[in-house]
């Protein structure tokens, strides 16, 4: 179920691509809840699941995720946390190469690995699983990010969406790989730590570069306010 729920967020995040390309200010409000709600997951929840392993050297592998993070969005143009958004009136920002394509498939194997030990066959009990919703909600935007970037880019819808269910398969993947292969689940917090320190970088970006200005508003501040609320008191 939950490798369903992982791949349903970029087919979500296709339809809405596709259905409110006029509604930009809706998109960067939502945009703004993901960041939002997955800066609150990661240090409500994963951050302490990672430092309860008792492995000593946690916070080093969450700077290799940092900086894993720096490296790919280097490639990806920082698609990752939409970053292509605000240089749309650029053409060579909107063209979408296979490097960039590569990049943000990487990124999305690897935040597939928190998932892993999260098997459940109801929606109810993936619902309750606040790591998996929160890769859910940041997926939804940037997979309509990325399908736009498809669409811009010259490539023919149906050739879009069959690079965009690929990437859709990505997450899925690490998950199950991470869930499956003893070597991974051996040094699971040490991945876990590489996963955080990419979402800690992906989402402060995100609530920062969310606004043309780069400048808080009051929409802005109170979405922020909303997503970390509810990932505190519902989880």
């Amino acid at each position: 179920m939950s490798y369903i729920i992982l791949f349903m967020a970029v087919v979500i995040g296709a339809v809405i691509g596709e259905l409110i390309k006029p509604y930009e200010k809706i998109k960067k409000l939502f945009l703004t809840f993901s960041g939002a709600f997955l800066l609150a997951v990661t240090v409500f929840h994963l951050l302490p699941g990672v430092y309860k392993s008792g492995f000593e050297k946690i916070g080093l592998y969450i700077m290799i995720g940092v900086f894993i993070q720096l490296l790919l969005e280097y490639i990806s143009n920082g698609m990752e946390h939409a970053h292509q958004t605000h240089n749309a009136e650029k053409k060579n920002h909107s063209m979408f190469t296979i490097p960039m394509y590569i990049s943000i498939s990487i990124h999305a194997f690897l935040e597939g690995a928190p998932v892993a030990g999260h098997e459940h066959t109801h929606l109810i009990d993936e619902i309750s699983n606040p790591i998996l919703m929160g890769i859910f909600i940041h997926k939804i935007p940037i997979a309509s990010i990325i399908y736009s970037a498809f669409r811009e880019s010259g490539r023919s819808k149906t050739t879009s969406i069959i690079y965009l269910a690929l990437f859709g398969l990505m997450s899925p993947l690490g998950s199950f790989l991470a869930n499956n292969i003893p070597l991974l689940l051996e040094y699971k917090a040490q991945i876990n730590a590489i996963v955080i320190g990419i979402f800690l970088h992906i989402s402060t970006t995100i609530l920062f570069e969310s606004s043309s200005t780069h400048k808080f508003n009051y929409a802005k501040l109170t979405v922020i306010a909303f997503a970390t609320t509810l990932v505190y008191f519902s989880y």
